[in-house]
């Protein structure tokens, strides 16, 4: 089969799974509600406000700092680096070694001004 007469088989294929036109307000209120409806039952110690609010810094801020870094003693100098270096949110890998104990020292020193995560 050539590659032309694949895409098009799968394009056919796919056509059913697709919308038939764009949605209208209603629909993309139902369907926002119904996403932040199943998000906040994810992780139910936070609130629907925190999840708007996580949302909402990410909007903001546009730019994420995910470290990944060979050994433990590295992970909070590159860390230390990215927000001296203006970075608003910053991540943590979960394969950088002792991630969680470097996590849980910057969330608790930069608790309200950076927002830190894995």
């Amino acid at each position: 089969m050539t590659a032309l007469r694949l895409l098009s088989s799968i394009s056919k294929r796919t056509q059913s799974f697709l919308p038939s036109a764009a949605p209208t307000s209603s629909t993309a209120s139902t369907s926002a509600a119904r996403h932040l409806s199943t998000a906040s039952t994810l992780d139910r110690t936070k609130s629907t406000d925190n999840y708007n609010a996580v949302l909402s810094t990410f909007a903001n801020v546009r730019a994420c700092a995910v470290l990944r870094t060979a050994t433990s003693a590295a992970c909070p100098k590159a860390m230390q680096a990215c927000i001296d270096g203006g970075f608003k949110i910053v991540e943590f890998t979960l394969t950088t070694p002792d991630c969680l104990t470097h996590l849980s020292s910057f969330r608790s020193k930069y608790d309200g001004t950076v927002m830190v995560g894995c």
